[in-house]
């Protein structure tokens, strides 16, 4: 047996059974609440270069800038946690803006689509419905984890944002800061089982684990490597992305996350 006191105090589990979530898209809207954002970023850039540059330039160029910042970003940090800080992605963004229009925005702009940004993502983004029951029902019985890309600070806000509480909702949470890698590096999920057993002190041979993701591109090749049962939640943004190899085709799919209660 394991006992842990964490949050609203001693809870009990069978220790057999450990179920790793994937945050975004998995447990609550928000990758859509992102595209959202970012899409409002766009159109406040096209009115300051139209208001303080006397430049205009269409949304669709801007979201074009975007698509090229992004890949800029991803090349810059390969599967590495700074990839997904949107500080970063929003800087190289702007440059992109300015480099091919001819214009430059005060210093301070790049403050301003950031705060933006998040002031519309958490406008938007929220758990489901049924994530909180059913994290608290699974908690009982079996070892929580959440695993994200997010680095640290971005983690915590988006925790805070979906009410997920240590003790209540989950055991042990695992950000790509910690970590030092992304999925879905094999790294990843090496350094990710370390750390569980460093925290549980004791090792997870043996036990049944389970991996529950929304992108069955970047969720399930790596867990199907240790023999974990794969679960996908069709939800958010990936709802309709379809598997591109075997591997990345998930043991069960659900519609609801409440129905993995009835998987595990």
């Amino acid at each position: 047996m394991v006992f842990s006191k964490k949050g609203t105090g001693f809870f009990q589990s069978d220790g057999d059974t450990v179920v790793i979530f994937d945050m975004d898209g998995t447990l609550g809207l928000s990758l859509i609440p992102e595209e959202e954002a970012f899409r409002k970023v766009f159109e406040l850039t096209c009115q300051e270069a139209s208001r303080s540059c006397g430049s205009r330039v269409s949304l669709e160029k801007m979201e074009q800038f975007y698509r090229q910042a992004k890949k800029e970003h991803y090349e810059l940090y390969p599967l590495k946690p700074r990839r997904h800080n949107k500080r970063i992605r929003l800087r190289l963004f702007l440059e992109k803006v300015q480099q091919n229009n001819g214009i430059r925005f005060a210093s301070e702009f790049l403050d301003k689509i950031h705060d933006f940004y998040w002031k519309h993502f958490v406008a938007r983004a929220k758990p489901y419905p049924d994530t909180h029951k059913t994290l608290e029902m699974l908690n009982r019985k079996s070892i929580v984890v959440i695993a994200t890309n997010n680095e640290d600070e971005e983690t915590e806000l988006k925790m805070k944002l979906f009410g997920l509480k240590p003790g209540k909702h989950y055991r042990f949470l695992f950000s790509s800061e910690r970590l030092g890698i992304c999925k879905p590096a094999p790294e990843f999920l090496e350094r990710l089982i370390q750390c569980l057993e460093e925290d549980l002190g004791q090792p997870i041979t043996g036990k049944r684990i389970f991996v529950v993701g929304d992108d069955p591109r970047n969720d399930f090749a790596w867990a199907k490597s240790i023999g974990a049962i794969t679960i996908r939640v069709r939800k958010d943004l990936h709802a309709e992305r379809e598997p591109t190899c075997e591997d990345e085709k998930p043991d069960y799919t659900v519609n609801n996350i409440s129905e993995i209660l009835d998987i595990i």
